[in-house]
């Protein structure tokens, strides 16, 4: 066993991350049916701020943004339903792997 404290990686083996990614197009189809026309009417909705919003959509997702987002949303469950729209972690939210340092580069 060894006592280091850091992960050694192998040279030919590719170091990756995984981020959170929110599923923008399910956010606003959802967010759109319960008459938020805006991201201040989102932010208002789901008790989060615009900056949040504007950093989901460049491909920043915080806990927080992820907590708020999955409650405001089940809140309104079963107006959502009605319309065949599940307010789901894998309706609104994805883990992507990326390329170690890439972070700040996913956007998609």
């Amino acid at each position: 066993m060894s006592l280091d404290t850091q992960d050694r990686l192998q040279d030919d083996v590719e170091a990756t991350d995984s981020v959170i990614r929110a599923r923008m197009d399910a956010f606003d189809l959802m967010t759109r049916v319960l008459g938020c026309e805006s991201d201040v009417d989102r932010a208002e909705l789901l008790n989060l701020t615009t900056k949040m919003i504007q950093r989901a959509r460049k491909g920043y997702v915080g806990s927080r943004f992820v907590a708020r987002t999955l409650t405001g949303l089940r809140a309104f469950e079963r107006e959502l339903i009605k319309r065949n729209l599940r307010p789901t972690w894998d309706a609104l939210f994805e883990a992507v792997v990326v390329p170690v340092g890439s972070i700040g580069e996913v956007t998609e």
